[in-house]
């Protein structure tokens, strides 16, 4: 329910500072020391709020570190720390946990993959109360086959029972194309 608090989100901050700086001008034009004193409390608040996301770490903080350990795993060859964020019940592609690392193995060598990122992360479904959410984003990575395009993805992530969020399934989409049907990468070239 106050998820935002912890999260360190940018629009918080934004506010806080526009906040501070109308304080700041209006002491500039009056010399009142009481909205001096109150542009000190904004950024006191705003420090209290960087504090709390160093706390806690919400559900949607877990996915996202999540997502981008993954891609470092990836980046650094070493599938060991990448499926220790992919649930022992994945399924995508006719591929379990098992396929999934002999896939992600032999593309990464075939295709030369280095230099993975991810951009437009967004939690598109947060379902506590049943463990289960689904976030979108773009994948892309430099290779030896093509240019380097974001592909679009989904992942949907389920909480194990040691608490942890980890991906259950991912479907890709055909970059460059306005298609909603998922594309097979492994497959389909």
């Amino acid at each position: 329910m106050f998820d935002w608090l912890f999260e360190s989100r940018p629009s918080v901050y934004i506010l806080l500072f526009l906040v501070g700086c109308v304080l700041l001008v209006l002491w500039w034009q009056g010399r009142d020391r009481r909205r001096v004193l109150a542009a000190g409390a904004v950024a006191g608040v705003a420090l209290l709020y960087f504090l709390l996301s160093l706390v806690h770490e919400t559900d949607r903080t877990q996915i996202f570190r999540k997502m981008n350990e993954m891609k470092e795993a990836v980046n650094q060859k070493d599938l060991k720390r990448f499926l220790a964020h992919v649930s022992d019940d994945f399924q995508a592609y006719g591929m379990n946990k098992k396929a999934l690392r002999e896939e992600t193995a032999s593309a990464i060598d075939r295709f030369g993959i280095s230099n993975a990122s991810i951009s437009d992360l967004k939690l598109d479904e947060l379902d506590k109360e049943n463990g289960r959410a689904t976030v979108s984003f773009r994948g892309a990575a430099d290779n030896n086959r093509t240019a380097r395009l974001a592909i679009p993805c989904k992942a949907k992530f389920v909480r194990d029972k040691d608490g942890q969020w980890r991906m259950k399934s991912i479907a890709f989409y055909k970059p460059l194309v306005d298609n909603l049907d998922p594309w097979n990468p492994f497959t389909e070239r």
